[in-house]
């Protein structure tokens, strides 16, 4: 063999070595990776198994709740795997996790008081931060301190730190109270250019879910409409603000109509208007702040930070008192938009929630079911297959009390109907008692680019609904016909479950949409109150107030997404929030408003009738125009 063979063979086989070493490098990686995993599940495992005794509280500390993201009626289903392995904490908040911790925590004599961290909290409605409100004031009548932080306060999270004995903000920061708007973008004109032609059917004078599709500009129906359930909320977040910080009504109205005015005055320091208005107690910067607190609350043993507990990990903690033959309070949330089919959580599908409606009627000793509901509604089919599951809990003697939320309006107030009693929270935006129909066609747009449908039918209504072809006056009549009898449907239920007559009732539906208290006053609720009232009174009306359990049907994960669950779940109390700020904040937000829309667009071709329980101008008032 030459050398030059010898050599080429070596340099062969040294490539080869190399390959296998690096193969073996990356098993290796691979396999340690593998241990340190599983090390992690066993730890997050046994820790879960025994977290009653592994949360470590102090003697004496503060309840820290730090709220970064939103507050949900139900979490939005996430990848538990992704959640494990990327660093960002999750920015929803379970609302009754969160209040269930509060008071659990007004009744031990460990904490001392609550920190609420709000420098990334964006809300979730006025509904929800009111009734996290009430459980703030339960703690405070144990004669406990509440104390609220934040670098500046926006509209949202203001109005739940107005709850606070004490408010500080950063030097830099501010307090912003400029009232609630509610704007949408109107595509028209666009459509017009693009030759897409939005062929809409509707009963109902003020049903505007399907004008930004058709119109350049709010119609003067729709204007009117908003800002009356506007002003309303906005009067209860005044009122509000007024009672905690015990500041006139005149103030909070100078400060929102003339903060340009009280700038000038105060050199354009916006925390000096703050404090001078009586909206905050303190301006620190944020070493002020933590010294403040550790001063107020104690410092924990490294000398560095004030004791506490945060919520989660100290909710883990808190003993449920029944036994297993106790009475059961079901409880079922029907949280986001109605479609057809099957949903993760965070929408609400016709057939999940019927199946999980089917699961609860299964439950032994089942003495009554609270459905809450957050949403504005969407497909007329979905939501009548769910109003149909809930009228069999009433056919078999189990009461339903609903319970509302920021929205239950449109579909979300069809699927209502069933109900013995229904509670709403002042600032629930519900009704919307109306129909529509919207339907596409792009025969003009392909026309323009050369492109022509032709065929042929046994029928005048063989080429109904392609998009290609112009809707025919069959057609169009055929929809319209059936957006009306639903319409009729929809009047026929509210008269029968509320006893109002379908003329009375005529003229408060056409698609309105009401608030909370003046549903009230229409007839179109029971009772004004939160989720805890709700649960109170179903099981009142079931004659078990004195012992009864409530148990939650909750969406089904895998056994590889449970065991990751539990070890995200384990570790997520302890882990350091990410704040996320600048360009990275504003293109989430421009993010969060492409989802929405493209929401809105994805109900209309989902329901197999192209008829819509929906309430667009509810959809767009939450998170953006509530306080």
């Amino acid at each position: 063999m030459t050398n030059s063979a010898i050599s080429t063979l070596k340099s062969f086989f040294s490539g080869v070595s190399k390959i296998f070493s690096i193969i073996g490098k990356v098993a290796k990686a691979f396999i340690a990776v593998l241990l340190v995993v599983g090390v992690i599940a066993w730890v997050g495992i046994i820790s879960t198994w025994t977290q009653g005794s592994s949360v470590d509280i102090p003697d004496s500390g503060a309840l820290r709740v730090e709220l970064n993201g939103f507050l949900v009626d139900e979490l939005s289903y996430s990848d538990p795997l992704n959640n494990l392995i990327t660093d960002d904490q999750p920015s929803e908040h379970l609302l009754r996790n969160v209040i269930d911790s509060i008071d659990a925590a007004s009744e031990d004599d460990r904490i001392t008081s609550i920190v609420l961290v709000l420098h990334d909290f964006s809300g979730g409605g006025s509904s929800k931060v009111l009734e996290l409100g009430e459980a703030i004031q339960r703690f405070q009548k144990t004669g406990k301190p509440v104390y609220a932080a934040a670098d500046l306060y926006t509209q949202q999270n203001y109005l739940l730190a107005s709850f606070a004995n004490e408010i500080y903000i950063n030097p830099f920061g501010g307090v912003e109270l400029k009232g609630l708007g509610s704007y949408r973008s109107y595509y028209g004109e666009a459509f017009d250019k693009l030759k897409v032609k939005f062929h809409v059917f509707r009963t109902g004078e003020f049903k505007d879910a399907v004008e930004p599709y058709i119109e350049n500009q709010m119609s003067e129906a729709s204007a009117s409409q908003t800002l009356n359930w506007l002003e309303d909320i906005w009067q209860v977040y005044r009122e509000t603000i007024s009672t905690n910080r015990g500041i006139s009504l005149d103030i909070i109205d100078r400060y929102s109509n003339e903060f340009d005015q009280l700038m000038l005055e105060n050199q354009g320091d916006a925390a000096l208007v703050a404090e001078q208005s009586g909206l905050v107690d303190g301006v620190y910067f944020r070493d002020q702040v933590l010294n403040r607190l550790i001063d107020l609350v104690g410092s924990n043993e490294d000398d560095n930070f004030y004791e506490h507990t945060n919520y989660l990990p100290y909710l883990s903690q808190a003993d449920e008192d029944w036994s297993d033959d106790s009475p059961v309070v079901g409880l079922v949330v029907a949280a986001g938009t109605i479609l057809d089919g099957s949903q993760s959580a965070g929408s609400i599908g016709g057939d999940s929630l019927a199946a999980k409606l089917r699961d609860m009627r299964d439950t032994e000793n089942l003495a009554a079911l609270v459905v809450r509901i957050d949403s504005p509604g969407g497909s007329a089919f979905a939501s009548d297959i769910i109003r149909r599951e809930l009228a069999l809990f009433a056919d078999e003697g189990v009461p339903i009390v609903i319970s509302m939320g920021s929205l239950a309006a449109s579909g979300g107030y069809w699927i209502s109907m069933p109900a013995e009693e229904i509670w709403a929270t002042p600032t629930t935006l519900t009704g919307s008692i109306g129909v529509f129909g919207i339907i596409p066609t792009i025969d003009e747009i392909l026309e323009t680019v050369g492109i022509r449908r032709d065929g042929v039918g046994t029928g005048p209504l063989a080429s109904s609904f392609i998009l290609g072809l112009p809707m025919s006056d069959q057609v169009a009549q055929i929809i319209q016909s059936s957006v009306d009898h639903i319409y009729d449907e929809f009047l026929a239920l509210v008269s029968d479950s509320r006893d109002i007559s379908i003329t009375g009732l005529d003229e408060i539906a056409q698609g309105r949409v009401w608030t909370g208290s003046q549903a009230l006053g229409l007839g179109l609720v029971d009772q004004l109150g939160s989720l805890q009232d709700a649960i109170s009174s179903a099981a009142e009306i079931a004659g078990v107030s004195d012992n009864f359990q409530l148990y939650e049907i909750t969406p089904q994960l895998s056994f590889a997404e449970y065991v990751t669950k539990m070890i995200v779940d384990s570790v997520s109390g302890y882990m350091p929030i990410q704040n996320h700020t600048g360009i990275a904040s504003a293109l989430a937000s421009y993010w969060a408003d492409f989802q929405s829309n493209s929401t809105e667009l994805s109900i209309l071709t989902n329901d197999p009738g192209h008829q819509y329980l929906f309430c667009g101008s509810c959809q767009n008032a939450d998170p953006v125009t509530q306080p």
